[in-house]
């Protein structure tokens, strides 16, 4: 690590201590922080200020670790074609004419959400667009596809 955050509450102990105490803390706590080493023994008030710290420390190094994994995780689209491939074979009218037939519903599947296409017969879903309002409603095609699946669970 290059850098923590010396937390207020860090500050907010060293007036209840004198120098020398204060300075065994801030050193405790930059050893623990940089070289992950506790201190041997400490004398109370030490041990105490330094445990509250501690804590505090490993939630920012958890948290700091988290950071360095993740952020936005890029977005693949699947695409009209990728669809079409995956549902064509199962049904009446194409993904292409569905999409046709509403041109109100956007595309907006992702890789991390091409399991919704799995089983999707574009004939039933087109008529059951028909028929619910709530399917009538969805402007988006992860919404529709979502709704859909939850409303053919509840059937079966």
């Amino acid at each position: 690590m290059k850098h923590f955050m010396f937390h207020r509450n860090f500050y907010e102990a060293l007036p209840l201590m004198d120098d020398k105490q204060a300075g065994q803390y801030i050193k405790a706590i930059y050893n623990y922080t940089f070289n992950e080493q506790e201190p041997n023994k400490l004398a109370s008030p030490i041990d105490t200020y330094f445990r509250l710290a501690k804590r505090k420390i490993q939630i920012f190094k958890v948290r700091s670790k988290s950071g360095m994994k993740g952020g936005t995780a890029e977005r693949i689209k699947v695409t009209d074609e990728e669809i079409e491939k995956e549902t064509s074979h199962k049904s009446v009218i194409s993904f292409e004419e569905f999409m046709h037939a509403y041109p109100h519903i956007k595309n907006d599947l992702y890789e991390s959400n091409k399991y919704l296409i799995n089983g999707i017969n574009w004939g039933y879903l087109s008529y059951d667009m028909e028929t619910n309002t709530e399917l009538k409603k969805c402007t988006s095609l992860f919404q529709l596809l979502t709704q859909y699946k939850r409303k053919n669970r509840k059937r079966k």
